[in-house]
């Protein structure tokens, strides 16, 4: 077998191209200049000579057949070559000072050194066949006396915007897009902090979902259809197809009961008939002068039919083209936002496996890119891998169930879609549902030890689609308590959503109204500014008891408590509303924080409640209806406009509750 030479003659010139740069490095140090750091010329060949080699042959000169070689066969060759670019203390004529030497090291770093170094010491031409991706790396680093660190401390954002750029994430070379990925996780693993800022912006551009949540159904079954098919052609998995058989043996009728009409006899294909059909009873003699004119006419007519319109098959075959087409540009949209997708959650995971320490405590920031793909068409595997490194971060038992626990928040993904068959109603039914609540419960309910606040907001979807669920099962008390043990006003905790959760449960669950009162108590000592909306959603629930219980909790804002309004229009709007809820009680209570917290009713806030006229509610129409007439005593000067918007809710005949909200309205302003 012989060597195909272009591995070789690549691995020689890297060599060349090193030991050259290295002269040049002595000469310049023996002759007391300091030595240019600018090599990006020698890096750029570097790179471009490393991605010749990703795809070396061997060729069996018996056989005439290529042999792929091993992973790694030149991957010490490139390694070395790497690191002959980097200035080394051993070297003859290198300073003996480490204040110099180090110095030295920053020169080389200079401009954007660090980034081409990074994307080299990863390269794939460097790191396979190797079991430890970062070895090249940590040598560099070591040569480098720890000046790598310090620069890419001082320029994280500029390093890892080449990383993110053309040369690096967007390179249409494989091995610049792995090389990237890689020198991520080594960048997250020397200067966390720093890279974290810059990481989240460049990944928030690779991971925006804006395209991919504009696919419509018809944009995937397109992307799921084969070339050459259209998405009508896919027959759905599990429609019955019945196959049509056509019996050419049939025994037709003879003699007597044979039809004389030759119409059905052509039709039947009887070609037992020997018999010459009859002619025309009152056939009259035609002239040669009619029948030459026939002839002519017949003639003349067809050369018209040819240019006539088409007829159906062609038209219809030049609309399958067409729509063929059509799927086409829309498979190869889909195909671009996939790879654009795909490339940015192996970033993300490669990022969070390069320093799992950090990224546990920014689970929040990190999942917020990965977990809303988990259940799309698309992307669904790469987002699934990556919320599983994610999970690794978790505290024991749930970090040792990495696997469960991803599974878990794509249920619950899915659920929120009403995807796949997966609802909320079966979700407490998993069997991985249950082993990740019942470990999540094992774990900090009897021990009394919360989780840190990154990790709880990790696994709160889990515990908030159990609770979700209409009626009681086993789960719904172990998660509650789990819920309950994250609830505490200094806590770093999803406080929001954690009350919306319990304004839900206590709606659909009024069992548990004496345990959740006191969970909405203590969330609500620790609400802010932002958390005020979702704190008062309570106050629109169609159960009197909800809002009765949200009214109570309420009291218990700080902010509301010492007499500061809140600053959202929206949330005045809803506060106004309940002082006219229908129950008195309510009504009063609504009355009595209204009081307390200052507030006081602007005009700004009177288009925000005619939003609530339309709501599905019959308890929060009828008083977003009398607030709206108290307001408009008021402020007379918004009468006008305020009536055209009232009016404008008949616009939509189908929306019931609009012209019901509206006609109250317009009554109780009268």
């Amino acid at each position: 077998m012989c060597c195909e030479p272009a591995a070789v003659f690549c691995a020689c010139c890297l060599c060349t191209s090193a030991y050259l740069l290295q002269l040049h490095r002595r000469t310049a140090q023996s002759s007391g200049r300091a030595p240019q750091a600018h090599h990006s010329p020698v890096c750029r060949q570097v790179a471009h000579l490393a991605g010749l080699a990703l795809l070396p042959t061997l060729q069996d000169a018996a056989a005439g057949e290529a042999v792929s070689l091993a992973a790694g066969t030149y991957s010490h060759a490139f390694s070395s070559a790497v690191l002959a670019l980097l200035p080394h203390a051993q070297q003859p004529g290198a300073p003996k000072d480490r204040a110099a030497a180090t110095a030295l090291a920053a020169a080389a770093l200079a401009g954007p050194g660090l980034a081409e170094l990074l994307l080299m010491a990863h390269h794939p031409a460097s790191t396979a066949g190797v079991a430890c991706k970062q070895k090249t790396w940590q040598q560099a680093s070591r040569r480098l006396l720890g000046a790598a660190d310090a620069a890419l401390k001082a320029t994280a954002a500029d390093t890892l915007r080449v990383l993110f750029g053309p040369n690096g994430l967007g390179s249409a070379c494989p091995g610049d897009v792995a090389a990237a990925q890689l020198a991520l996780g080594s960048a997250m693993a020397v200067a966390p902090g720093a890279c974290l800022e810059p990481l989240l912006v460049g990944l928030g551009k690779w991971l925006d979902r804006s395209e991919h949540d504009s696919l419509t159904d018809d944009d995937i079954a397109a992307y799921n259809t084969p070339e050459g098919m259209l998405a009508s052609d896919v027959v759905p998995a599990g429609v019955y197809v019945p196959e049509v058989v056509t019996s050419k043996n049939v025994r037709r009728a003879r003699g007597r009961m044979r039809s004389d009409s030759r119409a059905f006899a052509a039709a039947d294909g009887d070609e037992d008939d020997d018999e010459p059909p009859l002619p025309p009873k009152h056939a009259l003699p035609v002239r040669p002068s009619a029948a030459a004119a026939g002839r002519s006419a017949g003639r003349a007519g067809a050369g018209a039919a040819g240019k006539g319109p088409k007829d159906a098959a062609a038209r219809q075959a030049e609309l399958r083209v067409k729509k063929l087409q059509e799927e086409a540009e829309i498979r190869a949209r889909a195909c671009g936002l996939k790879a654009r997708l795909d490339t940015g959650l192996a970033a993300l995971q490669a990022s969070v496996e390069g320093n799992t320490s950090f990224a546990a405590s920014h689970l929040r920031e990190l999942g917020a890119l990965s977990q809303p793909l988990l259940a799309s068409p698309v992307s669904g595997d790469a987002a699934f891998s990556a919320v599983r490194s994610l999970a690794r971060c978790m505290p024991p038992p749930l970090g040792g169930r990495s696997l469960l626990l991803a599974g878990c928040l794509r249920l619950v993904c899915l659920a929120a879609r009403n995807a796949e068959g997966v609802s909320y109603d079966s979700i407490p039914q998993r069997s991985a549902v249950s082993e990740v609540v019942k470990a999540l419960h094992r774990s900090t309910v009897p021990q009394r030890c919360p989780l840190p606040g990154p990790s709880y907001a990790l696994v709160f979807p889990v515990v908030a689609a159990v609770l979700r669920c209409p009626h009681i099962t086993p789960l719904h008390d172990e998660a509650l308590a789990v819920l309950g043990l994250h609830c505490a006003p200094e806590q770093d905790i999803p406080r929001g959503e954690s009350l919306e959760l319990l304004y839900a449960v206590l709606g659909t669950i009024p069992a548990y109204r004496d345990r959740i009162q006191p969970l909405l108590r203590l969330l609500c000592c620790g609400v802010d500014e932002p958390e005020l909306l979702p704190a008062v959603s309570g106050l629109l629930a169609g159960s009197a008891a909800v809002r009765a219980c949200t009214l109570t909790a309420l009291s218990h804002v700080p902010s509301l408590a010492e007499g500061v309004p809140p600053e959202s229009g929206e949330v005045l709007a809803v506060m106004a509303l309940a002082r006219h809820d229908v129950d008195a009680g309510n009504a009063a209570a609504a009355q009595a924080l209204w009081k307390q917290a200052g507030c006081a009713l602007h005009p700004s806030v009177i288009p925000l409640l005619v939003h609530h006229l339309a709501s599905s509610q019959r308890d929060s129409r009828s008083a977003a209806a009398a607030a709206l007439a108290d307001a408009l005593r008021q402020h007379t000067s918004a009468t006008g406009s305020t009536l055209e918007a009232v009016l404008s809710l008949y616009g939509y005949p189908d929306e019931e509750e609009g012209q019901e909200g509206a006609a109250a309205a317009v009554l109780l302003d009268d």
